[in-house]
Order: structure tokens, then C-alpha cells, then sequence
């Protein structure tokens, strides 16, 4: 049986665009638990097997445009 890390996620921003590509970019890539969310803000938890996804994280973080607000 492999070790499961269960991840928290909050995120909060004012852009829209950058809203949905941390939302469709989780999903995409993990099964999203527990997720809320309205307006700008979000939550959730998704899982990752052995340790946190950095490089996954880090590549779609990588997409998003400037925002100081997130």
C-alpha cells in the first residue's frame, strides 16, 4: 500500500483568469476533495501519493499571469 498525503489548498485572487486555471489545472491533474468556493476565493483538499506534487504545483503555477492580489 502506497502512503497518501492528503494536501490543502486555499487560494484567493482577483483575477479570473488565473481563478480558472488553478481550479481547471487541479482538477485536471488530481482528484479534488471537500472543494468550495465563491466569487475569488477557493478551497479544497486533493490527494498525491508519497509526498506534495511540487513540480506538478510549480509547472501550472508557472502559467498564471501577474497578479499581486493572489
Amino acid at each position: 500500500m502506497a502512503n497518501i498525503c492528503i494536501n490543502r489548498f486555499y487560494c484567493s485572487t482577483d483575477n479570473e483568469a488565473n481563478y480558472k486555471k488553478i481550479l481547471y489545472g487541479l482538477g485536471d491533474r488530481f482528484d479534488l476533495y471537500d472543494l468550495d468556493g465563491r466569487d475569488n476565493w477557493m478551497r479544497g483538499e486533493f490527494d498525491s501519493k508519497w509526498c506534495y506534487p511540487e513540480e506538478a504545483i510549480a509547472a501550472m503555477m508557472k502559467t498564471l499571469e501577474k497578479d499581486p492580489t493572489l
